[in-house]
């Protein structure tokens, strides 16, 4: 058993992150994205009931915790991809493998992330889950997706180079060189 039982009964206490609704036209997540644009962003595209996604979640809180950057935003959009996938999962899955004040949960029930980054990444709209795409200060979405510098994938896709950790603090290491 972990030395840190004594807080497990204090975890029930922490607030649930937010799981905010996308619309069919990308509506809210398109315009925090460029709100947020002074910051170095990742964005995930995932199952909430596909264990390699969860997985890479748990990565990705590792990372954030391991550099405690406040500059760096996380969004990632949760969508059906699998049978049974819906927003109470989602929310337990934010909940659980994601819960960080840099970390912004949306619920892409109509699979914006993956309908818009399809040929970008030349993945079929239905294979684009399990991606994680890393984005430098100052780029936006216009009227086409914002090009990320660098993707990676979590379910042995024939594209895309598999996701690790490290690859990930490789990629953001430039924009996170002011680390307190």
């Amino acid at each position: 058993m972990s030395r840190m039982w004594w807080a497990l009964p204090f975890l029930a206490l922490l607030p649930e992150p937010s799981v905010y609704p996308v619309n069919f036209q990308g509506a809210p997540f398109v315009a925090t994205f460029n709100q947020l644009e002074e910051h170095p962003r990742l964005v995930g595209i995932f199952s909430p009931t596909c264990a390699s996604c969860l997985q890479t979640c748990s990565r990705i809180r590792e990372f954030l915790e391991e550099h405690d950057n406040p500059s760096l935003r996380v969004f990632i959009l949760w969508a059906p991809f699998e049978t049974g996938d819906n927003l109470g999962l989602a929310r337990q899955a934010a909940s659980r493998y994601l819960a960080d004040p840099r970390a912004l949960h949306f619920w892409d029930l109509w699979k914006f992330g993956s309908r818009m980054y399809s040929d970008l990444l030349r993945i079929t709209p239905e294979n684009l889950w399990g991606v994680v795409l890393v984005f430098p200060p100052g780029v936006t979405w216009e009227t086409q997706p914002a090009a990320p510098s660098f993707w990676m994938q979590s379910r042995n896709l024939p594209v895309g180079t598999p996701f690790t950790k490290k690859l990930l603090e490789i990629q953001l290491e430039r924009w996170m060189e002011n680390e307190d």
